[in-house]
């Protein structure tokens, strides 16, 4: 995870697009930060967990 206000907002700093067409290779990628956040509400939902809050809060972004 990037340190918050580095990386351009990005939240995770390695990722890949397509390793077999070697494109988007170790960099961060918007859709890469999409899937992780719904990962992580899908695991509060199940779990119960705070998780997921206290990631939003200190990244200051807000889901409708």
């Amino acid at each position: 995870m990037a340190t918050p206000g580095t990386n351009s907002g990005f939240l995770l700093k390695h990722c890949v697009g397509s390793l077999p067409h070697k494109t988007e290779i170790d960099v961060p990628l918007v859709y890469a930060d999409y899937y992780f956040l719904e990962a992580l509400l899908r695991y509060h939902k199940i779990e119960g967990k705070m998780i997921c809050v206290l990631l939003l809060i200190n990244r200051e972004v807000s889901i409708t």
